[in-house]
């Protein structure tokens, strides 16, 4: 399946939000999510392609990058050789959120399109509203805010099906983010609105923090005051 297509529109710049410094580099929401296995599987082969999944998690936590790459590679190998769609699926989303972290769009969006295929396979709606989520992040990336939006729609539904309230709101807010770099700041402000309630009705401060930022950005833009 490949990326809508999309152009940008010259308009305002996004509301900027602070960088995070940590002591180690891992995913944030500019970065988009990394897909983690599940906490039971019952075959010796499948326990360890969970495991090779679960060692590149912690080393992107550490901040060990190529580590964490070669972890999922091999997890990549081994789904591939035992017919396993849902770990073939997790680490190449993985190795995306690895270039994204890294800087390279092109790439990460190259791998994510590989896992959408993958997560059809085993219908998993959780996985692919991540993997969409973080296309839209890497689109973003490109300048192709159109395509962008189409992807966290479509995250949005996915999400909905799968019963995932937080990535519903992330990528609500993102649609917000894009809909004011695109000039549409009263589309922004919706947006926004709706993502900062739902953050708060699931107690995520920092990310409802985030969504009032692009909210108050879009009502200067409209020269609205409060």
């Amino acid at each position: 399946m490949g990326a809508p297509t999309g152009r940008p529109t010259p308009g305002p710049s996004p509301a900027r939000r602070p960088p995070r410094h940590v002591l180690h580099v891992r995913l944030t929401p500019r970065h988009g999510q990394l897909a983690r296995p599940p906490l039971m599987l019952a075959a010796p082969h499948a326990a360890l392609r969970r495991a090779r999944d679960l060692l590149g998690a912690s080393h992107v936590a550490r901040g060990t990058l190529d580590d964490a790459r070669r972890a999922f590679e091999r997890a990549l190998e081994l789904g591939q050789q035992h017919g396993d769609a849902l770990t073939v699926a997790r680490a190449t989303s993985n190795l995306g959120a690895i270039a994204t972290v890294r800087g390279d769009a092109r790439r990460a969006l190259a791998l994510y399109l590989l896992a959408v295929p993958a997560y059809q396979r085993v219908g998993s709606a959780h996985g692919l509203a991540q993997t969409y989520h973080n296309m839209a992040v890497s689109l973003r990336e490109l300048g192709r805010l159109g395509a962008a939006d189409e992807c966290e729609r479509r995250a949005i539904e996915f999400a909905r099906d799968a019963e995932c309230p937080h990535l519903v709101a992330l990528a609500q807010l993102s649609r917000a983010e894009l809909s004011l770099r695109a000039g549409d700041a009263p589309l922004a402000q919706a947006g926004a609105y709706r993502a900062a309630e739902r953050f708060d009705a699931l107690g995520d401060a920092i990310s409802a923090a985030r969504a009032r930022r692009v909210l108050q950005a879009a009502r200067r833009v409209r020269g609205i005051c409060r």
